[in-house]
């Protein structure tokens, strides 16, 4: 049932008759993936199972605290009033597109992330959210006057913009995680030139790495979240009125 390409590791269902690349998987994406999502659930068992049961280091309390804080207050500010649920989802939606962006510190690993197909799948994940979000808050019929908004020849143009939103971010995202792969693979790359660009190149190589892997991947989850909740918070308030 399966073909792999030399390089990238792909599975196909072409002989099948599914030519079309939707049909084809990067498992090295897969493998990945799963890698972030058992991280997550060990990061989830630990606060469970240790951080209300034994006394534990000060500096992971605060840390939590704070970033519970931080996604509260955020959701907040940007609807007016705190909901659980969607500072759960924002929160969560963070963590994920944070660890895909950042696994690359971990030897063998790759970002999720540089694949289009997992920020197209985060996109529309998200713009799903918002629309059942929005059609709980206020009801089908407040929904569709919505696309109708300020007269129903907006219809068209209202579909294609709330559509683009989800292309434009999975693009943002994985162009700005892929160039960061990219500039670190030249790196090394150059590095492996001759011994002499290996060891000048040790510090530099090091501080690219946190800034393209470590900085710029939070960076970039943070600015996605962000406009998920703001996306989210525009919408509800919206559709109200």
């Amino acid at each position: 049932m399966d073909s792999f390409q030399s390089n990238h590791l792909q599975l196909s269902l072409a002989q099948f008759g599914y030519t079309n690349p939707f049909f084809t998987v990067n498992v090295i994406t897969i493998v990945n993936t799963w890698v972030v999502l058992f991280l997550i659930w060990l990061t989830g068992y630990y606060i469970r199972s240790t951080l209300f049961r034994y006394k534990s280091p000060p500096i992971i309390i605060h840390t939590l605290v704070t970033c519970g804080e931080f996604f509260v207050h955020a959701c907040t500010q940007a609807l007016g009033y705190l909901s659980f649920t969607h500072c759960m989802f924002i929160t969560a939606l963070f963590m994920f597109i944070m660890l895909c962006n950042t696994i690359a510190v971990i030897p063998w690993l790759e970002e999720p992330t540089v694949d289009f197909n997992t920020t197209l799948c985060l996109s529309i994940i998200s713009f799903t959210y918002i629309q059942a979000a929005t059609i709980y808050e206020h009801g089908i019929a407040a929904y569709i006057n919505g696309f109708l908004q300020p007269f129903f020849l907006m219809l068209p143009i209202t579909i294609i913009g709330r559509l683009t939103s989800i292309f434009s971010m999975a693009v943002r995202l994985c162009g700005n995680i892929f160039s960061g792969a990219i500039i670190s693979s030249l790196c090394l790359m150059l590095m492996k030139k001759s011994l002499l660009f290996e060891l000048v190149g040790i510090l530099p190589n090091m501080i690219l790495i946190l800034f393209f892997v470590l900085f710029e991947g939070i960076l970039q989850a943070y600015i996605f979240t962000i406009l998920s909740l703001t996306f989210l918070a525009m919408a509800v308030k919206a559709e109200g009125h």
